[in-house]
Order: structure tokens, then C-alpha cells, then sequence
């Protein structure tokens, strides 16, 4: 049985390297700028016919300032609006968030079952500050509000 395969493809019009600048953010760099922000958490728990919902927002607040040393010196507008940009797309930045979001509505209801909450999350820079919102929902209340709590 003879079988011919085809020859090699050529190629034209390509580069052989190319090279491509990317900027993220590190570990480390995300550690130190959750250390240094404020984090002010409100919310509460309201009730309807259809049971107890809670609703509630954490606030996360980065004065650029705090973080010159880390910027060589690139502390405008420019720079929040790049950094709000990785802190939106960092995956342990959301669940960080969503931790501290957790933490609190367990600290307000008592108890809280492995159950989502929903989360939505907003950023945006106001001078030299970065503010990033993570407005959070949790339903199905009805029945923990009823028990002790742990």
C-alpha cells in the first residue's frame, strides 16, 4: 500500500520572532495593595413576602500615594486607571473580595450555608484613588434567621 503524503507547507510573510510587551500584575504586588487600601463594608438584611434577602457592598479604596515607591514616580491618573484595569482582571483579587464580602454577611446574619452569593463588581478612579465596589446579594434567608446562631 503506497501511501504519499503531502510536503511541508510553506510559509511566507511571517516573522520568526516577535516580541510583545505585557504588563501584569504579581502576587506580591497584589498583596501589598490589598494591605495597603481601606476596606469599609456596609449592608444589611431586608424582608418581603418572599423571605429575607441580604444586600450589601464592599468598598475597597487605594490612595495612589501609598504606592509611589512601587511606581517610580507614575502616580497620575494613567497609572490608577492601568492598575484598576489588572485589579478588575486578577482572579485572586475578585475572590479576595468575595471573601471579605462572605466574612461580613456571615458577621451581620449569624449563619450562612454554602449558598452563592452574588456578586457584581465596578471600579473606577477618582483622581488619585482607586474605588472598587462588590455590590453582593444573598436570598433564601428565611429559615436562618429563625436559628441560633453558631
Amino acid at each position: 500500500m503506497d501511501r504519499t503524503c503531502p510536503g511541508p507547507a510553506s510559509a511566507s510573510g511571517f516573522r520568526l520572532l516577535t516580541s510583545r510587551r505585557h504588563e501584569g500584575l504579581s502576587l506580591a504586588g497584589l498583596k501589598m495593595i490589598i494591605e495597603r487600601a481601606e476596606i469599609m463594608h456596609e449592608g444589611g438584611v431586608t424582608h418581603d413576602g418572599e423571605g429575607s434577602h441580604y444586600y450589601g457592598s464592599t468598598l475597597f479604596t487605594l490612595d495612589i500615594d501609598s504606592m509611589s515607591e512601587c511606581l517610580a514616580g507614575a502616580t497620575g491618573e494613567e497609572t490608577c486607571s492601568r492598575l484598576l484595569d489588572h485589579l478588575r482582571a486578577h482572579p485572586f483579587f475578585r475572590v479576595h473580595l468575595m471573601r471579605l464580602a462572605r466574612r461580613e454577611v456571615l458577621r451581620r446574619v449569624g449563619s450562612l450555608p454554602l449558598l452563592p452569593l452574588c456578586g457584581e463588581l465596578r471600579g473606577r478612579v477618582e483622581g488619585r484613588r482607586i474605588l472598587i465596589d462588590l455590590d453582593v446579594e444573598f436570598h433564601g434567608l428565611t429559615n436562618l434567621l429563625a436559628q441560633p446562631a453558631l
